[in-house]
């Protein structure tokens, strides 16, 4: 398996992030953590098909 690239290191963080937030937090915060979700799946998406 190669070296985790900065963007993966991004991605995992990011995963983490959200595994992190609290259920109960703003309908704003959860629509960011949301489009930043579906922004990273895009990506990873694009770069491994």
């Amino acid at each position: 398996m190669p070296a985790m690239s900065d963007f993966d290191q991004h991605v995992l963080q990011a995963l983490a992030v959200a595994a992190l937030t609290p259920c109960g937090a703003a309908d704003a915060d959860q629509d960011q953590i949301d489009a930043q979700w579906w922004a990273i799946v895009a990506r990873v998406w694009g770069v491994t098909r």
